[in-house]
């Protein structure tokens, strides 16, 4: 009679076979571990994909509004402040570069 092997040398057996094949290939082997920020992002992809209950989705849509409303806030205002800045200066750099007379647009 064959003595009885207990799973975990088996298991452990597996192992170390599968190790000494993947040495002689010159693979290294890695341990690869998930800190919290992988999680909580995955957690944030699952939530922000596939809302499961309505008051998610209502609050997924509000943020998204949130942030639009204020790109745009912040976009029309750099293009005011932009385009105010270039009427006074605009004078000022023809006045630089010729003479009084040609401050004044023709």
């Amino acid at each position: 009679m064959s003595p009885t092997v207990k799973p975990a040398s088996r298991a452990s057996a597996r192992i170390a076979d599968w190790r000494s094949r993947t040495e002689a290939a010159a693979v290294e082997l890695t341990d690869v571990t998930f800190g919290y920020d992988a999680w909580l992002t995955l957690a944030a992809g699952a939530l922000g994909c596939a809302p499961l209950a309505p008051m998610i989705r209502r609050w997924t849509v509000a943020i998204d509004a949130l942030i639009i409303a204020g790109l745009m806030l912040f976009m029309a205002s750099v293009l005011f402040t932009w385009r105010g800045v270039r009427m006074m200066t605009a004078p000022v750099i023809r006045f630089w570069r010729g003479t009084p007379g040609s401050a004044r647009r023709s």
